[in-house]
């Protein structure tokens, strides 16, 4: 057979793995299971062409880059790069939307293949350049970025005087101008998680509104003009708090942010300098540390939550845009290219940055730019590691296949840049018949049903792979994972787990802080 197909073929059949791995095993970073493709492939390396091994992990990669949409639309188990745009593909998909968010993405992960193939090859000397410049500066870069994120986490709730509850109809207001609360409206009000209790006091301070002092809240019945008000809908109900209670609502967000962060910098220094799993599974020490960040703490939250998944529509056009493409594909391609290019930084981390250095804020455009995004760093990083001049070593696909390959010719860059296209266009093909049928069966099963059988699969995994201290970091990962999901802060800040041990190591000040902390 030709070397050439023969390279397409196992390319292909990576991408095949990948798809499995992402509706069967969610969770399941694909950077651990190239760990254990490459550990169990070393002893036989003699028997088997590097390069056709490098190929099956280049269509694995690329598959994942699209396909693990699934999971984190379906099954609710993001990683660290859909973590960022976690919230509005679940929007989506309890808008009966969930295969259209999909395939959102996947056009973003297409967008991102695209300009990877056609930008790479003409920018080879502008990055050998660009590395040049940067590496000396790395240090206090990423100290730079974890400053933004910190200072970024502003209070969420603060400013806001009034919520509109709901609005009642005319026909209570005899009973209120008597004196009486309306029984309907302490139902609706219990509906909105506030009990009125036994001594709530209305009062009548303005003739075009009531009040209700129930403790500390003050929830107030608003007399609405005849042309604003909806068909025998007269009165709205507010809910009003002090100025005080306001201000403590809004930074408590702000408090378990930076919560959040020293306690994954804490965790992330302990995983670092401390060997707490096998040793002969060391290499796999960061794996229940990130599944219990973010995959098993939102299966925690959904199975709190008890939602039910509604029926899926199946769109048959995403009314797309081209300045939309445009928007996400530039954005998307620039953090993804950032993330790819400078250590220890994320998609979910250069994707915040973009978002704030471009200002754009539609859900189509936030689902594309985070598909563009994660296909450009896990794909580009390889591309980056294969590029003459440049040979770039970042993130778990570089280190793993250096182990066992040393880039050469400029003819290897090439068949992968071929493979990565064809891989691109087959995942696409599977995301969307995969998608489909996902789509059509989940609303028929139980949400937390399938989301237990998710955490059990998950939990035996790392039992499997890492032993029972595996199990417990990974535990304490997502205990760490739920603060910021319960107390409505950005999931971003648990990547202080890497952020903060590189970023001191590079610092040249790693192993001080490390003896400090008693972890040496």
């Amino acid at each position: 057979m030709n070397f050439y197909l023969l390279c397409i073929l196992v390319a292909i059949a990576g991408t095949l793995v990948a798809a499995v791995i992402s509706c069967i095993l969610p969770g399941l970073h694909v950077y651990n299971v190239m760990g254990f493709v490459v550990l169990f492939y070393l002893p036989v390396m003699d028997s088997i062409e590097p390069f056709l091994m490098l190929m099956f992990l280049a269509g694995m990669v690329t598959g994942f880059g699209l396909l693990f949409t699934i999971s984190s639309q379906y099954f609710s188990a993001p990683d660290d790069t859909t973590a960022f745009y976690f919230m509005p593909t679940q929007k989506y998909l309890m808008d009966g939307r969930g295969h259209e968010s999909a395939m959102l993405a996947g056009i973003g992960g297409l967008i991102g293949i695209f300009g990877l193939v056609l930008v790479l090859p003409f920018s080879m000397h502008f990055l050998q350049m660009l590395r040049e410049l940067v590496s000396p500066h790395t240090h206090w870069l990423l100290g730079s970025i974890m400053a933004f994120l910190l200072i970024s986490e502003w209070p969420r709730e603060y400013g806001r005087g009034k919520i509109h509850l709901f609005s009642i109809g005319k026909e209570h207001i005899s009973l209120l101008d008597s004196g009486r609360i309306p029984p309907i409206l302490k139902i609706l009000l219990l509906e909105k998680r506030i009990n009125l209790g036994n001594n709530a006091a209305l009062s009548k301070p303005r003739s075009y509104e009531w009040e209700i002092l129930d403790g500390r809240r003050l929830i107030i019945i608003h007399r609405i003009s005849e042309k604003n008000a909806e068909a025998g809908m007269e009165l709205m109900v507010l809910m009003r708090t002090s100025k005080w209670i306001r201000i403590g609502e809004a930074y408590k967000s702000k408090a378990a942010g930076w919560l959040t962060f020293g306690l994954a910098s804490w965790l992330g220094m302990l995983v670092f300098f401390k060997t707490l799993v096998p040793p002969e599974r060391a290499f796999q020490t960061l794996m229940p540390v990130f599944v219990g960040l973010f995959s098993v703490s939102a299966i925690i939250l959904a199975l709190i939550s008890k939602v039910k998944i509604p029926k899926q529509h199946l769109a048959k056009s995403y009314d797309i845009k081209g300045v939309t493409i445009a928007q996400s594909g530039g954005s998307g391609f620039l953090s993804g290219m950032f993330a790819a290019f400078v250590p220890a930084v994320t998609p979910g981390i250069s994707a915040t940055l973009g978002g704030n250095a471009t200002g754009l804020r539609d859900d189509k455009v936030f689902i594309i730019t985070g598909g563009v995004n994660r296909v450009v760093y896990y794909v580009g990083a390889l591309c980056l590691f294969l590029l003459p001049l440049l040979h770039l070593r970042r993130g778990g696909m570089a280190i793993n296949v250096n182990l066992f390959f040393v880039p050469q010719t400029v003819e290897q860059y090439l068949i992968i840049t071929a493979a990565v296209a064809i891989c691109g266009f087959i995942a696409f093909i599977l995301l969307l018949f995969t998608s489909k049928f996902i789509a059509k069966v989940v609303e028929k099963f139980s949400y937390q049903t399938l989301n237990l059988i998710v955490l059990f699969i998950v939990m035996s995994i790392i039992f499997l792979m890492t032993g029972f201290m595996g199990l417990m970091l990974m535990l304490v990962a997502a205990m760490i994972g739920l603060v910021p999901v319960m107390w409505n802060s950005r999931r971003l800040n648990l990547l202080a787990v890497i952020l903060v041990p590189i970023w001191l190591n590079m610092a040249g000040v790693g192993a001080q802080i490390a003896e400090l902390l008693g972890l040496v």
